[in-house]
């Protein structure tokens, strides 16, 4: 079918028959108040994506919630024309994403980025008719996930269809990592250069600390009692290059003072775009204690049968 172009404030848009026809019924919605823009709830899934939009251009949310929801079925869009009122949405709902145009009446998209970061880490896209090289290294630098600059046409709104499920799906897969890591009975950290860069609660609690922060940003040489060459060897990259990871022993001093023996397994990775090191801890202690105690066993096993031997053979000799 072929597409129909239409004008509308001021801007052209490439539409296909089906889409006019809901443009039509979002229009009636609108002249009889409903607004046409509230969450059904009957609609939300788990695989829903619930977009919270903020543009002070009515006709903007308009049209982006029309094109989205046409386009993904399990899109969902609540629109807002007010940042202050993002704010608060955002606070009271779960949104798996924001998008907001930059340029607006009370502050730009990356003022309202920043105070929603806040008190949440939702994706963010900076969705601007405005933009430019400028804008859009300021965004990144605020942590926006991902910039857009506005275009005309049905064909840019698949785009933007796409770019807001990537940014929701690769959220998602990090939260869902993050999870794992965080709820691994293994202690798991993170060295760039010679600093503690990430720790789990599986390392704060083998360490006998309360959070991450005893840790973070503080040299590894502080945590273990080999010297920083003996931990520089065992991450040598002439050996890291042999296989996935390398596997060592190596003693740390907890919070108390105390020694633990752990096993690591430590692998090259790229963290924060620096070249890292993951690193899994395994408390050994108990094994290494048990396995001194049976080679103890051993040997006095050992020596007891000799002299048994020995005293066997004067007393075979004196006969």
């Amino acid at each position: 079918m072929f597409p129909i172009v239409i004008y509308y404030r001021d801007i052209y848009y490439s539409i296909n028959i089906s889409i006019i026809i809901n443009i039509i019924n979002l229009f009636k919605r609108l002249e009889s108040g409903e607004g046409g823009i509230e969450m059904t709830e009957a609609k939300v899934n788990n695989k829903s994506i619930r977009i919270l939009h903020v543009d002070d251009e009515e006709n903007q949310l308009e049209f982006t919630k029309l094109f989205l929801e046409e386009l993904d079925e399990e899109i969902i869009v609540d629109s807002v024309t007010d940042p202050e009122k993002a704010i608060q949405l955002q606070s009271q709902n779960s949104y798996d994403i924001v998008i907001s145009d930059y340029k607006m009446t009370t502050m730009t998209g990356i003022e309202l980025a920043q105070k929603v970061r806040k008190n949440s880490n939702v994706p963010f896209i900076l969705y601007t008719g405005q933009g430019s090289e400028e804008v859009a290294e300021s965004a990144f630098q605020a942590g926006i996930d991902d910039y857009l600059k506005k275009e005309v046409g049905h064909s840019h709104y698949q785009v933007l269809s796409k770019r807001i499920r990537h940014t929701v799906e690769k959220h998602r897969a990090e939260e869902l990592y993050r999870k794992v890591i965080e709820e691994s009975r293994d202690g798991i950290f993170i060295i760039i250069g010679d600093k503690i860069v990430f720790a789990n609660n599986a390392t704060c609690h083998m360490y006998g600390c309360d959070g991450p922060e005893y840790f973070i940003g503080e040299p590894l040489k502080d945590y273990v009692v080999e010297t920083e060459e003996e931990i520089h060897r065992h991450l040598d990259p002439q050996y890291m290059n042999n296989g996935p990871s390398q596997l060592f022993e190596i003693n740390i001093r907890t919070s108390t003072g105390a020694i633990r023996t752990v096993e690591v397994s430590a692998s090259k990775i790229s963290y924060l775009g620096q070249p890292a090191y993951l690193c899994y801890l395994r408390d050994i202690t108990q094994r290494r204690h048990l396995e001194e105690s049976l080679e103890a066993f051993h040997k006095q096993a050992l020596t007891e049968k000799t002299e048994d031997q020995e005293n066997h053979t004067k007393i075979v000799k004196h006969d």
